[in-house]
Protein backbone atom coordinates (compact mmCIF):
# COMPACT_ATOMS: atom_id res chain seq x y z
CA UNK A 1 0.00 0.00 0.00
CA UNK A 2 2.96 2.33 0.85
CA UNK A 3 3.96 1.93 -2.86
CA UNK A 4 0.86 3.59 -4.49
CA UNK A 5 0.18 7.09 -4.77
CA UNK A 6 -2.96 9.04 -6.11
CA UNK A 7 -3.70 10.98 -8.68
CA UNK A 8 -7.76 10.99 -8.62
CA UNK A 9 -10.11 9.93 -5.93
CA UNK A 10 -14.15 10.40 -6.67
CA UNK A 11 -17.22 9.88 -5.15
CA UNK A 12 -20.41 9.79 -7.94
CA UNK A 13 -24.00 9.31 -7.02
CA UNK A 14 -27.02 8.65 -8.94
CA UNK A 15 -29.95 10.50 -7.49
CA UNK A 16 -33.37 9.84 -8.54
CA UNK A 17 -34.35 12.62 -11.20
CA UNK A 18 -37.36 13.11 -9.71
CA UNK A 19 -36.61 13.41 -6.14
CA UNK A 20 -32.98 15.34 -6.34
CA UNK A 21 -32.61 18.66 -4.54
CA UNK A 22 -29.93 20.95 -5.64
CA UNK A 23 -28.03 23.20 -3.32
CA UNK A 24 -24.59 23.77 -4.99
CA UNK A 25 -23.61 27.01 -3.51
CA UNK A 26 -24.82 25.16 0.14
CA UNK A 27 -22.87 22.12 -0.51
CA UNK A 28 -19.54 23.58 -1.88
CA UNK A 29 -19.32 26.33 1.09
CA UNK A 30 -20.08 23.31 3.61
CA UNK A 31 -16.97 21.43 2.72
CA UNK A 32 -14.70 23.73 1.52
CA UNK A 33 -15.62 26.93 3.49
CA UNK A 34 -14.71 29.14 1.01
CA UNK A 35 -16.17 30.59 -2.88
CA UNK A 36 -15.18 28.58 -6.09
CA UNK A 37 -12.51 29.52 -7.99
CA UNK A 38 -14.60 28.84 -11.36
CA UNK A 39 -18.27 28.14 -11.98
CA UNK A 40 -19.52 26.77 -15.28
CA UNK A 41 -23.07 26.41 -15.50
CA UNK A 42 -25.32 24.97 -18.41
CA UNK A 43 -29.14 25.92 -17.19
CA UNK A 44 -30.78 24.29 -20.68
CA UNK A 45 -29.34 21.20 -19.95
CA UNK A 46 -29.60 21.79 -16.08
CA UNK A 47 -25.20 21.09 -15.77
CA UNK A 48 -23.00 22.47 -13.37
CA UNK A 49 -20.15 22.42 -12.17
CA UNK A 50 -17.75 24.35 -9.00
CA UNK A 51 -14.33 24.02 -9.28
CA UNK A 52 -11.08 25.26 -6.85
CA UNK A 53 -7.82 24.78 -5.28
CA UNK A 54 -8.15 22.47 -2.39
CA UNK A 55 -5.03 21.02 -0.11
CA UNK A 56 -2.83 21.52 -3.03
CA UNK A 57 -5.03 19.72 -5.40
CA UNK A 58 -8.45 20.66 -7.72
CA UNK A 59 -11.68 19.63 -6.00
CA UNK A 60 -14.48 20.19 -8.20
CA UNK A 61 -18.30 19.13 -7.76
CA UNK A 62 -20.13 18.43 -11.04
CA UNK A 63 -24.02 18.44 -11.41
CA UNK A 64 -26.27 16.77 -14.02
CA UNK A 65 -29.74 15.47 -13.88
CA UNK A 66 -28.94 11.76 -13.54
CA UNK A 67 -25.60 12.00 -11.15
CA UNK A 68 -23.27 14.29 -9.17
CA UNK A 69 -19.47 13.55 -8.61
CA UNK A 70 -16.64 15.34 -5.78
CA UNK A 71 -13.63 14.78 -7.81
CA UNK A 72 -10.27 15.76 -5.97
CA UNK A 73 -7.19 15.53 -8.51
CA UNK A 74 -3.81 16.22 -8.48
CA UNK A 75 -3.04 19.97 -10.42
CA UNK A 76 -0.33 19.76 -13.05
CA UNK A 77 2.82 21.55 -12.10
CA UNK A 78 6.56 21.39 -13.26
CA UNK A 79 8.73 18.52 -13.05
CA UNK A 80 10.27 19.81 -9.96
CA UNK A 81 7.04 20.09 -7.47
CA UNK A 82 6.19 18.51 -4.45
CA UNK A 83 3.21 16.70 -5.73
CA UNK A 84 5.06 15.20 -9.27
CA UNK A 85 6.87 11.76 -9.02
CA UNK A 86 8.45 11.23 -12.89
CA UNK A 87 6.71 13.65 -14.45
CA UNK A 88 3.22 12.39 -13.23
CA UNK A 89 0.77 14.80 -10.83
CA UNK A 90 -0.23 13.28 -7.58
CA UNK A 91 -2.57 13.82 -4.94
CA UNK A 92 -0.18 11.93 -2.20
CA UNK A 93 0.25 8.50 -0.84
CA UNK A 94 -3.19 6.48 -1.25
CA UNK A 95 -3.17 5.66 2.14
CA UNK A 96 -3.34 9.05 3.36
CA UNK A 97 -5.25 10.63 0.79
CA UNK A 98 -8.20 8.44 0.39
CA UNK A 99 -8.63 9.44 4.44
CA UNK A 100 -8.42 12.92 3.36
CA UNK A 101 -11.17 12.56 0.86
CA UNK A 102 -13.30 10.55 3.26
CA UNK A 103 -12.92 14.15 5.56
CA UNK A 104 -14.05 16.05 2.10
CA UNK A 105 -16.97 13.95 2.00
CA UNK A 106 -18.09 13.83 5.73
CA UNK A 107 -18.63 17.61 5.53
CA UNK A 108 -20.67 17.10 2.71
CA UNK A 109 -22.95 14.24 4.49
CA UNK A 110 -23.31 16.44 7.52
CA UNK A 111 -25.59 18.62 5.41
CA UNK A 112 -29.79 18.07 6.17
CA UNK A 113 -31.07 18.38 2.82
CA UNK A 114 -28.88 15.96 0.65
CA UNK A 115 -31.25 13.43 -1.49
CA UNK A 116 -31.39 9.62 -1.43
CA UNK A 117 -29.66 8.31 -3.84
CA UNK A 118 -30.45 5.27 -6.19
CA UNK A 119 -26.56 4.14 -6.91
CA UNK A 120 -23.22 5.33 -5.71
CA UNK A 121 -19.61 5.08 -6.43
CA UNK A 122 -16.04 5.12 -5.54
CA UNK A 123 -13.32 5.68 -7.50
CA UNK A 124 -9.90 6.26 -8.30
CA UNK A 125 -6.66 6.46 -10.34
CA UNK A 126 -3.75 5.24 -9.13
CA UNK A 127 0.46 4.78 -9.52
CA UNK A 128 3.21 3.40 -8.59
CA UNK A 129 6.55 4.57 -10.33
CA UNK A 130 9.04 1.25 -11.60
CA UNK A 131 12.04 1.60 -12.78
CA UNK A 132 11.61 0.28 -16.61
CA UNK A 133 9.67 -1.62 -18.54
CA UNK A 134 10.58 -5.07 -17.79
CA UNK A 135 10.19 -4.15 -13.59
CA UNK A 136 7.01 -2.54 -13.81
CA UNK A 137 5.51 -5.89 -15.77
CA UNK A 138 7.56 -7.87 -13.07
CA UNK A 139 5.72 -5.99 -10.33
CA UNK A 140 2.06 -6.19 -12.26
CA UNK A 141 2.83 -9.91 -12.57
CA UNK A 142 3.06 -10.23 -8.75
CA UNK A 143 -0.45 -8.37 -8.59
CA UNK A 144 -1.96 -10.36 -11.28
CA UNK A 145 -0.26 -13.97 -10.69
CA UNK A 146 -3.96 -15.62 -10.09
CA UNK A 147 -5.30 -14.39 -13.08
CA UNK A 148 -3.09 -13.85 -16.02
CA UNK A 149 0.70 -14.95 -17.08
CA UNK A 150 2.29 -12.10 -18.73
CA UNK A 151 5.67 -12.19 -20.66
CA UNK A 152 7.50 -9.52 -19.00
CA UNK A 153 10.15 -9.46 -21.20
CA UNK A 154 8.75 -9.26 -24.52
CA UNK A 155 5.37 -7.24 -23.71
CA UNK A 156 3.96 -3.81 -24.64
CA UNK A 157 0.47 -2.16 -24.53
CA UNK A 158 -0.50 -5.03 -22.12
CA UNK A 159 -3.99 -3.62 -20.21
CA UNK A 160 -5.95 -5.85 -18.24
CA UNK A 161 -9.88 -5.01 -16.66
CA UNK A 162 -12.05 -7.21 -14.75
CA UNK A 163 -15.11 -7.40 -12.65
CA UNK A 164 -15.11 -9.00 -9.50
CA UNK A 165 -18.22 -8.24 -7.42
CA UNK A 166 -18.26 -8.73 -3.52
CA UNK A 167 -21.68 -8.90 -1.44
CA UNK A 168 -22.03 -6.71 1.55
CA UNK A 169 -23.95 -5.98 4.11
CA UNK A 170 -26.14 -2.94 4.41
CA UNK A 171 -29.08 -2.86 7.17
CA UNK A 172 -29.59 -6.57 7.15
CA UNK A 173 -29.64 -6.53 3.15
CA UNK A 174 -27.38 -8.06 0.90
CA UNK A 175 -25.82 -5.71 -1.87
CA UNK A 176 -23.87 -6.58 -4.48
CA UNK A 177 -20.95 -4.45 -5.00
CA UNK A 178 -18.82 -3.68 -8.57
CA UNK A 179 -15.20 -4.03 -8.07
CA UNK A 180 -13.95 -2.79 -11.56
CA UNK A 181 -10.22 -2.51 -12.02
CA UNK A 182 -8.13 -1.73 -14.76
CA UNK A 183 -4.26 -2.67 -14.96
CA UNK A 184 -1.57 -0.87 -17.20
CA UNK A 185 1.72 -0.20 -17.43
CA UNK A 186 1.98 4.18 -18.05
CA UNK A 187 5.18 5.58 -19.93
CA UNK A 188 5.69 9.22 -20.07
CA UNK A 189 7.63 10.84 -22.65
CA UNK A 190 8.58 14.44 -23.68
CA UNK A 191 11.03 17.54 -24.53
CA UNK A 192 11.65 20.05 -21.89
CA UNK A 193 12.36 23.96 -23.53
CA UNK A 194 15.11 25.72 -22.39
CA UNK A 195 16.28 29.01 -23.26
CA UNK A 196 19.43 28.79 -25.62
CA UNK A 197 23.05 30.74 -25.73
CA UNK A 198 21.30 33.30 -28.05
CA UNK A 199 17.74 33.45 -26.88
CA UNK A 200 15.84 30.91 -28.97
CA UNK A 201 14.04 27.54 -27.47
CA UNK A 202 15.76 24.67 -27.31
CA UNK A 203 14.24 20.66 -27.31
CA UNK A 204 16.15 18.81 -24.83
CA UNK A 205 14.51 14.73 -24.76
CA UNK A 206 13.49 13.75 -21.31
CA UNK A 207 14.14 10.35 -20.30
CA UNK A 208 11.06 8.13 -19.78
CA UNK A 209 9.04 7.81 -17.32
CA UNK A 210 7.35 4.05 -16.13
CA UNK A 211 4.70 3.41 -13.49
CA UNK A 212 2.44 0.57 -12.73
CA UNK A 213 -1.36 2.02 -13.14
CA UNK A 214 -4.51 0.79 -11.71
CA UNK A 215 -7.85 2.57 -12.34
CA UNK A 216 -10.71 1.75 -9.76
CA UNK A 217 -14.25 1.82 -9.65
CA UNK A 218 -16.37 0.47 -7.01
CA UNK A 219 -20.44 1.06 -7.73
CA UNK A 220 -23.27 -0.36 -6.28
CA UNK A 221 -25.58 -2.65 -8.56
CA UNK A 222 -27.59 -0.61 -10.74
CA UNK A 223 -30.75 -2.13 -10.59
CA UNK A 224 -30.93 -2.49 -6.61
CA UNK A 225 -34.78 -1.14 -5.97
CA UNK A 226 -34.21 0.63 -2.58
CA UNK A 227 -32.54 4.02 -2.43
CA UNK A 228 -29.39 4.92 0.05
CA UNK A 229 -30.09 7.86 2.49
CA UNK A 230 -26.36 9.87 4.22
CA UNK A 231 -26.23 7.01 6.36
CA UNK A 232 -26.37 4.37 3.80
CA UNK A 233 -24.09 6.53 1.79
CA UNK A 234 -21.31 6.95 4.48
CA UNK A 235 -21.58 3.13 5.33
CA UNK A 236 -21.25 2.23 1.27
CA UNK A 237 -18.38 4.65 0.71
CA UNK A 238 -16.66 3.36 4.04
CA UNK A 239 -17.21 -0.72 2.61
CA UNK A 240 -16.45 0.74 -0.92
CA UNK A 241 -12.83 2.07 -0.02
CA UNK A 242 -11.67 -0.52 1.69
CA UNK A 243 -12.71 -3.27 -1.15
CA UNK A 244 -10.45 -0.51 -3.44
CA UNK A 245 -7.91 -0.78 -0.94
CA UNK A 246 -7.47 -4.49 -0.69
CA UNK A 247 -7.25 -4.95 -4.43
CA UNK A 248 -4.46 -2.09 -4.52
CA UNK A 249 -2.70 -4.30 -1.53
CA UNK A 250 -3.42 -7.81 -2.69
CA UNK A 251 -3.76 -7.26 -6.70
CA UNK A 252 -6.66 -9.30 -8.37
CA UNK A 253 -7.65 -11.95 -6.43
CA UNK A 254 -9.74 -14.66 -7.68
CA UNK A 255 -10.28 -16.59 -4.34
CA UNK A 256 -12.30 -14.95 -1.66
CA UNK A 257 -13.80 -15.97 1.92
CA UNK A 258 -16.52 -13.78 3.40
CA UNK A 259 -15.37 -12.19 6.57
Amino acid sequence: MTEWVASVLRFTAFPPATEITINPDQWWLAVTGELPDRVVMEPKISQYQYLGTYNEGQLSLGISPTRLDWLWAAQESSSDSDNTIDFMPILGQFSEKVDEFQQILQKWFQIGDLPVQSRVAFGAILSQPVADRISGYQQLQEYLSQSVKIDVHNSSEFLYQINRPRTVLLNDTELLVNRLSKWSIAIRTGQRLILGPGGPLVQQQVSPAFAIRLELDLSTEANFENRFDTLSQKTLLREMIGLGMQIAAEGDIISYEPG
